[in-house]
């Protein structure tokens, strides 16, 4: 889309084969994506089939811009829109749809990693979009504990 060119995101085919290290990919396929999408409720599917032209309409005129200026953040900190929206129903579906699944098997694949390597000193990357961190740092003090003592954010937008 020629807003998107405009906008200067580009994508980054890092060769994680030869960076040397172990690398895991607990994703979801295209196929596991799909039958996610499928479970949610038709009348919300159509809601969001509904909203994509307007969202493409926007691109066109600053959509970009808008969603990743710095007045959007992310944080693993509930807020208070989070909480007014916390039992809607439309949004535990969506967050299932695009998120649950693939936070689920990179929590488990973290798991996996403390039960079998948490006696080694080891550097752990995580290379997700921050909207998985919230669930990601939940889940990890949920199953283990854990509990963030400091972090390390790539910024990979400047305007």
């Amino acid at each position: 889309m020629p807003a998107n060119r405009r906008s200067g995101l580009v994508t980054d085919p890092i060769p994680y084969a030869s960076l040397g290290v172990e690398v895991l990919n607990p994703d979801v396929s295209a196929a596991e994506f799909a039958q996610g999408w499928r479970a949610m409720p038709l009348r919300y599917r159509l809601q969001m089939w509904l909203v994509i032209p307007f969202v493409m309409v926007m691109q066109f005129f600053g959509g970009t811009r808008r969603l990743l200026s710095p007045e959007i953040e992310m944080s693993d900190l509930p807020s208070a829109t989070d909480e007014r929206y916390a039992d809607h129903e439309f949004t535990e579906h969506a967050e299932r749809a695009f998120g649950g699944e693939r936070d689920e098997r990179l929590l488990a694949a973290l798991s996996e990693l403390i039960g079998t390597r948490s006696a080694e000193r080891i550097d752990v990357a995580v290379v997700y979009g921050a909207g998985h961190v919230p669930a990601i740092v939940r889940g990890l003090f949920e199953l283990h504990g854990y509990r963030p003592r400091a972090a390390e954010w790539l910024t990979v937008l400047e305007r």
